[in-house]
């Protein structure tokens, strides 16, 4: 283990992540859902738009901005069953970030506990895990809609900490965006940055005690 890595984790016990982002490279995953959902539409897919539109939704929050933005005659359920169909085939493709993956093993193997508190759902997860079943039965996974709060909103990551009989102080939480990064410095804990691209770095920096550009400067 690095130097960073005892620094990060000096008097905690276990690690809370996010996923898309800042376990897995899933953004253009997502983008080819979204695109699918646009074209069947005939809307204009504007990725910037949509992030900003959507970002710290759950799913059902999710469904319902779009269709309050775009007028549709669906419900939300409707739009999740049709995004629900389409992940197997989009998400198995997903790949883990450089060394993201001999982390994971490496804080199993530690036997330090570890949890992924996400705004994904859980089909997503199933799939990007399908083939790691050992780190599957380790995680504790907590969902935004599990919660019925989206993130800055901290109560995925209380309740991913309370599955795990931890407390907030005795906490690491690893996110990638700002909206994560905020909920994750609402909890109290520690928080760090999963730098994996570098947009708003400066703001991400502030809001985090400790920041990383890949894996392996933990490992």
């Amino acid at each position: 283990m690095t130097s960073k890595f005892l620094q990060i984790m000096k008097n905690k016990k276990a690690v809370v992540f996010d996923l898309d982002g800042t376990l897995v490279d899933s953004l253009n995953q997502w983008d080819i859902a979204n695109q699918v959902f646009f074209n069947k539409r005939q809307l204009v897919y504007d990725q910037q738009q949509y992030l900003k539109l959507i970002v710290g939704l759950n799913l059902k929050q999710t469904a319902e901005a779009l269709i309050a933005k775009y007028n549709l005659q669906e419900t939300p359920e409707q739009v999740i069953a049709e995004w629900s169909a389409s992940y197997d085939e989009i998400f198995s493709k997903v790949s883990f970030y450089p060394k993201a993956l001999e982390f994971l093993h490496f804080l199993k193997d530690s036997q330090i506990p570890f949890g992924i508190a996400t705004a994904g759902p859980r089909k997503v997860f199933d799939i990007i895990f399908r083939e790691h079943q050992d780190l599957k039965q380790h995680v504790t996974y907590v969902s935004c809609n599990d919660v019925h709060a989206s993130k800055p909103d901290p109560a995925v990551y209380f309740e991913c900490m309370k599955r795990m009989g931890v407390t907030p102080q005795d906490c690491v939480v690893f996110e990638d965006t700002v909206s994560g990064l905020t909920g994750a410095a609402n909890t109290g804990s520690t928080v760090v940055c999963a730098l994996t691209d570098q947009q708003k770095r400066q703001e991400k920096l502030q809001l985090s005690h400790h920041y990383f550009e890949t894996y392996s400067e933990l490992i």
